[in-house]
């Protein structure tokens, strides 16, 4: 049995940090993967979708949106979609969810009880419950064990849903590979604590600890809600393209097999870390399909699975859509990076250089790569540098902005000041310099914030004289 595991597609929501035109062609993007994805389901032989939550983004999908994606759904496919609502999409009167679920056959919208639909072809579970309202006080798993409700889902010309008696279906469970489908905020983390989760607004949405995810009676924990792939901390290959020209396609691989206990990994790719199991049970959650802003960098893309006997072999694979890159420069990385001019002339900093090393995506002639263009990037320069340094900054700035008028620049880059020259002709300087003194000590004149202080004091001495 294969299933395609997604999360927090947020349809109909907005992309930051760029203009009208861009953001109108990242969603003719968005959308046309999406339907490409849907046709690839068909093409891979996916038998199971799993949508763990916020896939909608009520307040801004239009009406005109909503009816695509129902139209999108509505094709003829060989394969059945589980879904639950999140804390952005929950289960209201008013949700769009309501128009889906009534007009998409070969599809189940868990509710806000835990129910159950066992598909008897592939000696499948798949356990789910909804958000009813914009927070969900967990801990809670959707598991058989805590089921309500039932189905029996069958397939023959298309896929029929039939009530299933619990007691059924606890006579069955125990030959099946369990799925469990929620959103979630996991708390995984080794130096995670609840108390950390309760002053995070991120974790205010169902917590769930590993303690929580080890008593669960399920294998795969297919949940959603945070952007950032589970993978980022575990694939090599994630790490080393997070700026690369060309991503591979498949960013994490990995087999498990069932047990009498549940899941254990038997092997994962070279270079890789093997993803956490807890209790014989493995929790996911791919991200989101599509970053939105810079506090969503690099890839982002979906779990692929295929349980196969007692087997489970999965992967994580890129969408090809694009990408927010935020980069941090350092005016000495710069330094380095040009070597200062002969004869004391002014140094000059040229833009393909500084694309070929500092932006991968971009040919070593400095010209884009055609299918990167349409990424948005944000560079942040900082540090210390004199008069010519900052002179030759301001004009590689300038060149980015003629070359990459999408690109976001901030210059946190300080004047290096010599102090003592500085406190000789000027009182405010000396005062200034002398507080930072008993501040800082020896390492005053090397403090960022003197230099901020500094450039805020002079900044207003000017508009002061006009």
């Amino acid at each position: 049995m294969r299933f395609l595991h997604l999360a927090d597609l947020h349809l109909g929501s907005s992309f930051a940090n760029c203009s009208e035109t861009t953001k109108a062609a990242f969603q003719v993007k968005l959308w046309r993967y999406l339907d490409e994805l849907l046709q690839d389901c068909e093409k891979r032989q996916v038998d199971l979708l799993l949508l763990a939550g916020d896939v909608l983004e009520p307040t801004e999908l239009s009406e005109v949106n909503l009816q695509r994606l129902i139209a999108l759904l509505q094709r003829p496919r060989n394969f059945y979609i589980a879904a639950v609502a999140g804390n952005h999409d929950p289960l209201l009167l008013s949700s769009p969810w309501q128009k889906i679920k009534a007009r998409v056959s070969n599809f189940h919208l868990f509710g806000e009880e835990c129910e159950t639909l066992y598909f008897p072809a592939w000696q499948v579970t798949v356990s789910g419950v909804s958000f009813a309202d914009f927070y969900l006080q967990g801990p809670l798993i959707p598991d058989v064990n805590s089921a309500k409700i039932a189905y029996i889902v069958e397939k023959k010309d298309n896929f029929t849903e039939t009530p299933l008696p619990l007691a059924e279906l606890h006579k069955v469970k125990d030959t099946c590979r369990q799925i469990s489908l929620v959103h979630a905020s996991p708390c995984f983390s080794p130096t995670f604590s609840r108390l950390q989760a309760e002053v995070a607004d991120d974790y205010a949405y169902n917590q769930i600890g590993a303690e929580d995810v080890a008593q669960a009676a399920c294998d795969y924990l297919a949940l959603g809600h945070f952007h950032k792939p589970i993978i980022a901390d575990y694939s090599r290959k994630w790490q080393a393209n997070f700026m690369a020209d060309k991503a591979d396609t498949v960013m994490y691989q990995a087999e498990y097999k069932k047990t009498a206990n549940g899941l254990s990994l038997v092997q994962v790719a070279a270079g890789d870390s093997p993803l956490p199991v807890y209790g014989g049970t493995l929790p996911l959650w791919p991200g989101n399909f599509c970053g939105r802003n810079f506090g969503e960098n690099g890839f982002r893309g979906a779990f692929f699975g295929e349980f196969q006997g007692d087997r489970l072999n999965l992967q994580w694979e890129t969408a090809p859509l694009p990408c927010y890159y935020q980069l941090q420069v350092e005016l000495e990385q710069l330094q380095e990076l040009f070597a200062a001019p002969a004869d004391d002339l002014p140094p000059v900093w040229q833009v393909a250089p500084f694309y070929a090393h500092f932006l991968p995506p971009f040919t070593a002639s400095g010209t884009p790569a055609a299918f990167r263009r349409d990424n948005i990037y944000k560079i942040v320069f900082s540090g210390r540098a004199d008069a010519q340094v900052k002179e030759a900054l301001a004009e590689l700035i300038n060149e980015i902005k003629v070359d990459l008028p999408e690109c976001t620049i901030e210059d946190n880059s300080c004047l290096q000041q010599n102090w003592e020259n500085l406190c000789r002709h000027d009182s405010l300087a000396q005062r200034l310099y002398n507080l930072a003194l008993k501040k800082y000590g020896k390492t005053a004149s090397e403090q960022p914030a003197l230099q901020i202080a500094w450039q805020a004091l002079a900044e207003a001495k000017k508009k002061s004289n006009r």
